[in-house]
């Protein structure tokens, strides 16, 4: 294919046929990042033109030929394309902005205000909402149907890449162990809730792999708004109280108190000394991720190999029935002698244990989502409610009714 100027005709047709059927705005840059064609003609979009080319003229140049999913830090996304045949480039095509979802006035106003204040705000206002909100898998497919069009190639979801833009600082966090030492020497020792509760669940577990997997699907625009008065404050409020139920669970799920809180308090301590909102986020995610990883060293300091792959074969199982023959064929040990070191480590049986954690999962999801208990029951494989519900208060010592009308307060405090 030669893009030549039938070829740059060609690009503009099909940006128009784009704008046409989504409503999105479009520009084309060429190699040396000079503006050829844009639509709306005349618009003065904030991050269009000047976040392009003078912030973040990096994206302009990029050696992929594939479609680049890029979000700003106010959550302005767009679609970066290069147009490259063989060794010669012929520019830039951007598609964007666009929103993932629609923004609040609250949002709005911390953005605005932690601008401080360079903007108007009825033009700051009108600009966010005349863009058109997409979801960044249509957007995906969206990349895909252009990248198609131009290249004449079909390629996978996958292939799009996703970037976020993000401040560069130093996350790193002092060794906590060592913070620890010095204190004992100077003796100074709104999106859906049940995603929430998924999330926190897999720190306790020591679960980092499925932490990343939660974080990377976190529903789009469900946060809360701590501070309507910066975006940024905002941010780090919640944050700093993820951070805390992070180390509520961690230390529930095995990690030493003093090291969790050591931990939080560095963490927290980081969070204040971003100045960027996209900093936050990966200081969150890192700090997560931290929690996850040594609530999973807790585990395997405290048991044996064999067991610690018993338990997390029973946490990443436990919506499908699970026998002693399943942990069987996953350690490669004789049924009893699989028994027998089990009760040793564990305190208890295999059958128990695992009716303990169903039951434990069963707490969870009547604390944070209103599913029947019947449905509880058959996603946690019991052989009906009754039996659920026998085996719950064997446990619990009271019936999973009664458990969901005392309140949810539990799911931080157990």
């Amino acid at each position: 294919m030669s893009f030549g100027f039938k070829s740059t005709h060609k690009v503009w047709e099909i940006c128009q046929l784009l704008s046409e059927s989504f409503d999105i705005p479009y520009a084309f840059f060429d190699k040396n990042k000079d503006l050829i064609f844009k639509w709306p003609i005349g618009s003065n979009l904030p991050y269009f033109e000047s976040a392009i080319t003078k912030t973040h003229p990096e994206y302009l140049t990029m050696e992929v030929t594939w479609p680049v999913i890029v979000t700003l830090n106010h959550f302005e996304t767009f679609i970066f394309l290069r147009l490259i045949e063989d060794t010669r480039d012929f520019g830039t095509l951007v598609i964007g902005p666009t929103l993932p979802f629609r923004l609040r006035e609250d949002q709005l106003t911390g953005f605005l205000n932690d601008l401080g204040g360079q903007l108007n705000k009825v033009t700051y206002f009108s600009y966010y909402n005349s863009l058109t909100v997409i979801g960044q898998e249509q957007l995906k497919s969206i990349g895909m149907m252009v990248y198609y069009m131009i290249y004449g190639k079909l390629i996978t979801k996958d292939k799009v890449e996703t970037r976020k833009i993000t401040e560069e600082f130093e996350a790193q966090v002092e060794n906590p162990d060592v913070v620890v030492a010095r204190n004992r020497e100077r003796n100074t020792l709104h999106h859906d809730p049940a995603y929430d509760a998924k999330l926190f669940q897999t720190i306790e577990r020591g679960n980092k792999e499925e932490l990343l997997s939660l974080i990377n699907r976190l529903p789009e625009g469900q946060l809360g708004t701590l501070s309507k008065s910066s975006f940024l404050r905002s941010k780090k409020n919640l944050a700093i109280s993820a951070i805390a139920i992070g180390t509520r669970v961690a230390i529930r799920g095995g990690l030493y108190s003093e090291i969790a809180f050591t931990l939080s308090d560095l963490y927290i301590q980081k969070v204040e000394d971003v100045t960027h909102p996209e900093g936050v986020d990966q200081l969150l995610e890192e700090a997560l991720c931290t929690f996850a990883d040594r609530v999973k060293q807790s585990i395997e300091h405290l048991y044996s190999k064999p067991i610690s792959k018993c338990h997390n074969f029973i946490f990443t199982h436990l919506y499908e029935p699970i026998s002693l023959d399943d942990l069987v064929h996953h350690v490669h040990l004789h049924p009893s002698y699989l028994s027998t070191l089990f009760k040793k480590e564990v305190g208890m049986t295999v059958s128990e244990y695992i009716q303990e954690a169903k039951i434990k999962e069963a707490k969870h999801l009547l604390d944070w989502t209103d599913y029947s208990l019947t449905k509880i029951s058959t996603l946690l494989n019991f052989t009906d409610q009754s039996h659920f519900t026998k085996v719950f208060k064997k446990i619990t010592g009271i019936t999973p009714k009664k458990y969901r009308l005392t309140g949810n307060e539990r799911s931080i405090s157990n």
